[in-house]
């Protein structure tokens, strides 16, 4: 928030917030199912390798929107299933 002092100078307050940012990696793939065409989707966060998978594209964009609206925001969000990457050496 920006206060304007008497003198027309504008200073941020104590309670200006951090802009949020998200990043992952997007995989998305077609497979079939019972002969169906499906869209399967997976998200990683770079930094800690945690992966989460959907079974469709709506899983995936009800999670974006849960990410989105929440104060405090995961990968491991609410039920779906998540894999952490395997450490090659």
């Amino acid at each position: 928030m920006l206060n304007v002092t008497h003198h027309g100078i504008t200073e941020a307050t104590m309670t200006e917030k951090k802009p949020r940012y998200m990043s992952y990696l997007l995989r998305l793939w077609e497979t079939s199912d019972g002969g169906e065409q499906i869209w399967r989707a997976s998200l990683e966060s770079p930094g800690s390798g945690k992966r989460r998978g959907f079974a469709d594209l709506a899983e995936l964009i009800d999670f974006l929107h849960q990410q989105t609206t929440q104060a405090n925001p995961t990968l491991e969000g609410t039920q779906h299933h998540e894999q952490k990457r395997e450490k090659s050496e």
